[in-house]
Formats: C-alpha cells, sequence, structure tokens
C-alpha cells in the first residue's frame, strides 16, 4: 500500500484500527481489502477506525468509511470512525455528511488495556 499505513490493536472490546499516511484512489481498495482481511474473524462487535492522523484523505476515502460500515453492519458489528472537526479526515467526513451513516467521534473510546495482535489477527 503506497502512502499508508496501518495499526491494529485488540482491546476486549473491539479492534482499534489506525491509519496513519494518505488515504486517496491509490490505495484506498487495498487499505479497506487489509482491514477487512484482519476484522472479519466473527470475534468483535465493535470496529474503531482512527483516522485522526491521515496526512491526505480524499473522497476514495470517505467511500472506504462507507463501504467498511457496510460490511461491518452486515455482520453486525459496528463501525466507530475517530475523525476530529478539525482534522483532514474529518472536515472530508463533515462535508459528506457521514455522521448520518457512521459513528464519528473526536477520539479513540477508552478501553482495557488493548493486547498485542497475534499472528491470526
Amino acid at each position: 500500500m503506497t502512502g499508508a499505513t496501518l495499526d491494529f490493536r485488540h482491546p476486549p472490546d473491539g479492534t482499534v484500527v489506525t491509519v496513519r499516511g494518505d488515504v486517496d484512489s491509490a490505495n484506498a481498495n487495498a487499505l479497506l481489502a487489509a482491514i477487512e482481511r484482519r476484522l472479519f474473524t466473527g470475534r468483535d462487535a465493535r470496529a474503531i477506525l482512527d483516522i485522526s492522523d491521515v496526512d491526505y484523505f480524499d473522497s476514495a476515502g470517505v467511500n472506504l468509511v462507507f463501504r467498511l460500515a457496510r460490511r461491518l453492519a452486515g455482520y453486525g458489528s459496528e463501525l466507530v470512525v475517530v475523525a476530529p472537526p478539525t482534522s483532514i479526515a474529518g472536515a472530508a467526513l463533515r462535508h459528506a455528511n457521514a455522521g448520518s451513516a457512521v459513528v464519528v467521534a473526536d477520539a479513540v473510546p477508552a478501553a482495557a488495556p488493548s493486547r498485542p495482535a497475534g499472528p491470526d489477527d
């Protein structure tokens, strides 16, 4: 994936996926595929997508959020997107009225200490 990195943490109540770098048409599909491979294990009721520190986030990133939310809903899971209004991603999501379709938070919700990602995560 060019221009972006993913970090996965696993607090007891879900998975936190932190994205850093650029999210655009060049890498959004690959990012979504990588996130889906790690999330669809059937054990998490909630996924938190932290995009608060991305450097670039365009309509392909907004589309990634909507697609991921729909996929998770199909598995009975909830998506919480962390994107403060002053962040690049937050501004893009606000412009797309994403708050009407997904939960958008200013910070990662408080959770118990996370466990490290395992080989199957």
